[in-house]
Order: C-alpha cells, then structure tokens, then sequence
C-alpha cells in the first residue's frame, strides 16, 4: 500500500469476498505477522477477506514522509481505502493492543461497518478512547482483562459506556492480552483451538452480533 513520498505499508490479503476485516498488529516486533494464523482462520473458516499490513516503524514498512509516518490513523485509513478499491463492500477494523486503541480511534473518523478492540489501552499518541467514543456510530466490540497492565480495564470500560452506537458489546477477558485473548496463549496466538472469543469477533465481522 502506497503512501505519500514513496512511502510504502508491506501487506498481505488472505481469502477472497467483499466482506473485508482489516487487521491491525499489537507492538510485537513481529509485525502483521502476529495476526496471520486468525486471519487464515477467519478467511478458511469463516469467508472473510482479512487484510494484515505493518504500520510505520514496524515489520517492512518503509515511510518516508514524516506526517504520515507520525499519524497512525492515517496509515490504517490507508488500509481501508486499499479494501475499499479492492472490492470491498464492509470493512471492519480488528485491532490488538495498539492496534485495538487505533481501531477505535480510526473508527471515528474513516467510514467504516464495525470494529473490534482487543486490549487496546485507553491512551495512545492520538489515540483516546473516550474521545473516539463518542464520535463512533458503528457497532463496536471491546474486550480486555481485568488486571491487564498494558490496558486499564475500568478506563476502557468507562469509555464503552460512553459510545451510544448500537449493538455495542464489552467482553470481560480471560487474562490475556491482545491478539492472545483469541487463542489463549498471549505470547503465541497460532495454536489452536481458538477461544469462543474468536468465534464472536468472527461473527461481529461478518455480521452476525449476538
């Protein structure tokens, strides 16, 4: 994905649909990597076309423009706009950590069907929680841990009650943090089977809330 001054987002589109989920990493060093095996599951077994790309200063990004590189929210945007001239007919932001803050907070201002935020924290640099609340309209899923020490829960819920968008759902996790809430295993998420969670984030993502 092409950004401004030859700026460039590696990413890497699993499965085939219009339904679109855009996935996006947690701080690991890994990457987009982090995601692969959900997002191998999600278009296997679910026929969701799920999008993994690096944001700037992570994995094989390479970005040259100084704004960009600094504005987070524009490189997910970026991400969008790639599902959307790709065929994409509902996208839905899926978000791990950091990735989960940015979800929320893209959100609120780029068009979008849904999103999910696993353990984002409810601070991050242009990334808060309870400003992004209330400026979203799409229904949106949150879960995280109590006792998590990278995402305060009684933060992030507070945020939660303050978004009036409808369905909206707050799961309480397991423990785990992130991409780790999916499978179980905070540290390594490609072990299976996966949690009920990754079934219902499934299920938000194509549009089925329950």
């Amino acid at each position: 994905m092409r950004g401004p001054r030859g700026s460039v987002l590696p990413g890497v589109d699993v499965g085939h649909g219009k339904t679109f989920a855009v996935l996006i990493h947690q701080t690991d060093g890994d990457g987009l990597c982090g995601f692969w095996p959900f997002a191998d599951w999600l278009a296997t077994e679910h026929g969701v076309h799920a999008l993994l790309f690096d944001l700037c200063d992570f994995g094989r990004a390479r970005c040259r423009d100084a704004e960009f590189s600094s504005n987070q929210q524009a490189q997910v945007a970026l991400a969008v706009e790639w599902a959307r001239d790709h065929g994409a007919r509902r996208v839905v932001l899926v978000g791990a950590s950091m990735g989960g803050a940015l979800a929320l907070s893209t959100a609120a201002v780029t068009p979008v069907d849904a999103v999910v935020d696993l353990s984002g924290p409810p601070t991050w640099p242009g990334a808060v929680a309870h400003q992004a609340a209330s400026k979203i309209t799409i229904p949106v899923l949150i879960a995280t841990s109590p006792g998590d020490p990278y995402a305060d829960y009684d933060q992030i819920h507070a945020a939660f009650r303050e978004i009036t968008a409808r369905p909206k759902r707050f799961i309480k996790g397991s423990g785990a943090h992130g991409w780790g809430l999916l499978s179980g295993f905070s540290a390594s998420p490609n072990r299976v089977p996966w949690l009920p969670l990754a079934t219902t984030v499934a299920h938000w993502i194509i549009g089925q809330k329950s």
